[in-house]
């Protein structure tokens, strides 16, 4: 996988500039931990990079903005 490839996995998916890539991983694997939240358990790679990306300001505000977490998944009911 390109995260474990690059640092050690302590960086990001492409060098240490957040990309699109990133950002669409990182939604991803919101999703999946609402859905399922043990999900990730066994991927401490995974778990890392949510905890380190979900702690940027901008994006820390956002996931606690109304608007997600209003937001139903695939119109499941699920927020």
């Amino acid at each position: 996988m390109l995260l474990s490839q690059n640092e050690g996995g302590q960086a990001l998916i492409v060098g240490n500039q957040i990309s699109f890539a990133g950002y669409s991983l990182l939604d991803l694997l919101l999703i999946h931990q609402v859905l399922a939240p043990n999900c990730l358990d066994s991927f401490p790679l995974l778990l890392a990079y949510v905890a380190r990306l979900s702690t940027r300001l901008k994006l820390k505000a956002f996931l606690v903005s109304p608007e997600l977490v209003n937001h139903p998944i695939n119109g499941n009911g699920k927020q």
